[in-house]
């Protein structure tokens, strides 16, 4: 009896060992995502972290205007309507500042200014061969509102092995107001412009012969106009960004806004007004905007902050 209450104790002890090894399991995996975020579009190149306010400051008295330059890249893949909105304080009674928001621009009289970023009239970064940037749609399309002289621009940055160099397309001289559709090869060819040069940086003055280029002068000034031409010498290379620029120097005076552009098989639409509070952009594009701001000639003496925000359009 004692040996059977032994075993039965055994089993007991034994069971509830079984018992106690035997629990559930809560999941059958997990899959850790590390992902790290950036921000969908950038104001002059910051994100909200990295500069939540931009500050400027301005001193005009009753009556006058002027306008700043900002721009605003994509960095997402997929398209992003923006909204403009402007608050004031303290607050206004009427229409004491107006501000506004447009990407009309009058070229610049200084040929020392092509370069500056404000001849910039809309631009995409792209991750092409330049052969395969060439294979797609590249063109723009202008709106010349006011003292039309020469077309801009295409410029497309190109690398290859740690060299970058900058493929220029030039525009021609041309008459007539209103839209203006011009493509990258009406450029080269020298029916809406004035060949292509390859040059060290943007707007150098030195030009660089690939191995196929025409040549003119002492010491040789190296272009292209033909597109094969070019293809055969810088076709392989890596295209990262391409934009349209206002030509500036003679140019200067000349009035016009983007209103199209098409490259890498994207379309770049700007709202052809001179003003407007929503803009759709596309995936990698750079576009340059200016903020105006008028102020009334009865004003009264004070500071006056002006905030102006760029959002999502709900």
């Amino acid at each position: 009896m004692q040996r059977k209450k032994m075993l039965i104790a055994g089993l007991a002890i034994a069971l509830l060992i079984g018992v106690a090894s035997a629990a559930l399991i809560s999941y059958f995996g997990q899959v850790k995502m590390t992902a790290i975020v950036k921000q969908a579009v950038l104001l002059d190149g910051k994100d909200v972290t990295e500069m939540p306010t931009i500050e400027e400051t301005a001193k005009v008295a009753g009556g006058q205007s002027f306008c700043r330059y900002h721009w605003l890249q994509s960095q997402t893949s997929v398209p992003v309507t923006v909204l403009f909105e402007t608050a004031y304080d303290p607050g206004l009674w009427d229409n004491e500042i107006t501000t506004t928001y447009t990407t009309t621009i009058t070229e610049s009289s200084s040929y020392d200014d092509y370069v500056i970023d404000s001849q910039r009239l809309v631009g995409l970064y792209v991750g092409l061969t330049l052969n395969d940037l060439l294979a797609k749609d590249l063109e723009y399309t202008v709106d010349v509102t006011s003292n039309p002289k020469f077309a801009p621009n295409i410029n497309i940055w190109i690398t290859s092995g740690g060299t970058t160099y900058v493929l220029q397309a030039w525009g021609k001289d041309w008459t007539g107001t209103g839209p203006h559709r011009v493509t990258f090869s009406d450029l080269v060819s020298l029916v809406a412009g004035y060949g292509a040069t390859v040059n060290p940086s943007l707007g150098g003055a030195n030009t660089i012969n690939g191995g196929h280029a025409k040549s003119y002068g002492s010491p040789p000034y190296y272009y292209y106009d033909n597109l094969d031409d070019l293809k055969l010498d810088w076709g392989t290379w890596k295209a990262t960004f391409v934009e349209v620029r206002a030509q500036a120097g003679a140019a200067g005076g000349q009035v016009l806004r983007p209103v199209e552009f098409k490259a890498a098989g994207i379309t770049i639409e700007v709202p052809d007004s001179d003003t407007f509070t929503t803009v759709t952009l596309q995936p990698g594009e750079f576009l340059p905007f200016y903020i105006c701001y008028k102020f009334d000639l009865l004003i009264k003496a004070d500071t006056y902050y002006i905030y102006s925000t760029v959002k999502p359009a709900s």
